[in-house]
């Protein structure tokens, strides 16, 4: 929890700064209702990270600032930077197209070549805290995954593999579109990060 300096901006006798998070991250978009000289939006924590508070009467644009800042204490201390974007392989045998979420915290993608292994490094999924702070799941947006590590929250104390598997030489490319979110529960808590990959997998028919 990050606690910003006073406002002297009151919702009844509650100051700001014991109902929206200090600002950790990125800001919200201005919403020219400033504390000095300070608009809101370098104060507090946007929604997005984390959860709403009780309505507060003030608003900006026409949106009430709880629809707008994240309440104190609902902003997690852990975070996910997941890559995401599209992970193409073509191949003459079977072709893979995947991606691991390593429960050492990196990312692994498949060969360039189309391969089987997770040879690619693509850096840290994880920033904060150990795996046992984490949980994946995804949302199958289009398309089928072959590789998929299931639905619902997945404990981040495994590796976790999704992806596509051509093995046909029918001239059509294995593909899916997949949204992953990252959370600091198993239920409840904090979305703390997530990416959308895009899938492709050609078995393609050698000349």
């Amino acid at each position: 929890m990050t606690t910003a300096a006073v406002t002297n901006i009151h919702v009844g006798t509650t100051d700001l700064n014991a109902i929206f998070e200090g600002i950790t991250g990125t800001p919200a978009a201005a919403t020219n209702i400033h504390a000095g000289t300070t608009d809101l939006a370098n104060i507090f924590e946007p929604l997005a990270s984390g959860s709403a508070a009780a309505v507060t009467n003030i608003h900006a644009n026409g949106v009430d600032l709880n629809a707008i800042f994240a309440a104190i204490g609902t902003v997690s201390s852990y975070s996910a930077s997941p890559v995401g974007g599209t992970i193409s392989r073509t191949r003459s045998i079977n072709c893979y197209a995947r991606v691991r979420f390593g429960s050492d915290g990196i990312e692994y993608w498949t060969v360039s070549s189309g391969g089987a292994a997770y040879s690619q490094d693509k850096g840290a999924w994880m920033d904060t805290g150990a795996n046992t702070n984490y949980w994946v799941e995804r949302t199958i947006n289009s398309g089928t995954l072959q590789t998929d590590s299931g639905a619902g929250r997945l404990a981040m104390t495994v590796n976790r593999d999704f992806g596509c598997l051509d093995t046909t030489d029918n001239g059509i490319a294995v593909t899916a579109n997949v949204t992953f979110r990252f959370y600091d529960a198993a239920s409840g808590g904090n979305q703390v990060g997530s990416a959308t990959y895009d899938f492709s997998a050609f078995k393609d028919v050698p000349l």
